[in-house]
């Protein structure tokens, strides 16, 4: 039986890191925007019940002009995934409130 490789280790040229550089930085800027933006409850638990989470976002905002449309929607899906681990979070919290009996305390 043969195995089939998915995927290959590479480096890339040394000529391209100041470009990733700079579209890492945009990146991290508008991510960190949109989640300011967006960071507050009825957000959280709409893309919390959403499956598609970067739609919402990118309809609710505009896109930069200087940006990619595909740079845009990974930066909408980054958001969309952190307010959504955001939102679980925020349940099991919930949960546990609900019925403290379920944490042990400290003795």
């Amino acid at each position: 039986m043969s195995r089939i490789r998915l995927a290959y280790e590479t480096t890339l040229p040394s000529h391209l890191y100041p470009h990733l550089r700079r579209l890492f930085a945009v990146q991290r800027f508008y991510a960190n925007r949109l989640i300011r933006q967006f960071w507050n409850r009825e957000w959280i638990e709409r893309l919390g019940n959403s499956n598609n989470i970067w739609k919402p976002i990118d309809e609710a905002s505009e896109r930069p002009p200087h940006v990619p449309s595909r740079v845009w929607r990974n930066i909408c899906a980054e958001v969309g995934s952190v307010l959504k681990s955001a939102y679980e979070r925020m349940v099991l919290t919930e949960k546990l409130l609900e019925r403290p009996g379920l944490i042990d305390a400290p003795s």
